[in-house]
């Protein structure tokens, strides 16, 4: 009964009301107890009450984080009142085609990474290695540039002579792949001069291409399910809670 955790609600500025932090909406004032002598600009869930009070926030209490439901779409601002599908790609992104991507030489044109650096850079920006629909967007792209070479987000199954994308985890279209008997490596890059894939290294160090998902669109985790919470996890109303 005596457990006190923080939860994700604070004062809103001027104000007298509480707001969650994410879904910005008024705490329930049933859920708080009213004390006169009450202070403070936040919220702590008390066991022994099963209510939520009032704080001071420099209080070390222990706390509960949540985990939200990565199946779920990330809402965003309706496209139909902010200029189009693709009006979340904004620069230095560009619309390629009805995809958001991000090409190196637009920050730096003397960059140049191998594939592991190019992917992590991807993935720190909040994309990954781009995966072209087609390679007739990315020629348009680079119409009268022939010299250009990129990563792309694909690399050799394990243990199979195909070629796979990272995210789509489809075989790259052998079409696509320019056949040369001498060609090594696991990876595959982007050439301009001939609109083609080439076979080669992991290792080199090329300009790449990120990609950016369109946030409309829930990315499935396999296995992501509320059951999935273990160990000191815990399922508390169709909530993944996780305790200090």
């Amino acid at each position: 009964t005596g457990v006190r955790l923080w939860v994700g609600a604070k004062k809103s500025h001027g104000s007298s009301s509480f707001i969650w932090d994410l879904k910005q909406e008024n705490v329930n004032a049933s859920w708080i107890t009213a004390h006169n002598s009450a202070r403070g600009n936040c919220l702590q869930y008390r066991s022994g009450t099963n209510m939520l009070h009032q704080t001071t926030c420099d209080k070390k209490l222990l706390f509960i984080c949540e985990r939200s439901n990565p199946n779920s779409p990330v809402p965003v601002p309706d496209p139909s009142s902010s200029g189009g599908d693709l009006s979340w790609c904004t620069s230095p992104q560009q619309t390629v085609g009805s995809q958001c991507f991000f090409f190196s030489e637009g920050f730096d044109a003397k960059q140049r990474m191998n594939r592991g650096l190019a992917l992590s850079f991807c993935k720190e920006n909040g994309g990954s290695l781009a995966e072209p629909d087609s390679l007739e967007i990315i020629k348009d792209h680079y119409r009268g540039r022939t010299g250009e070479r990129f990563w792309v987000g694909a690399k050799k199954s394990h243990g199979s002579s195909s070629f796979v994308w990272d995210l789509k985890q489809d075989n790259v279209n052998a079409s696509w792949i320019t056949s040369r008997y001498f060609a090594r490596g696991d990876c595959l890059h982007y050439r301009s001069g001939d609109n083609m894939l080439h076979q080669t290294t992991c290792d080199k160090k090329l300009r790449f291409m990120c990609e950016r998902p369109n946030p409309n669109t829930p990315v499935p985790v396999p296995g992501w399910e509320l059951e999935s919470c273990v160990k000191q996890l815990q399922i508390l109303q169709k909530t993944c809670v996780c305790g200090s």
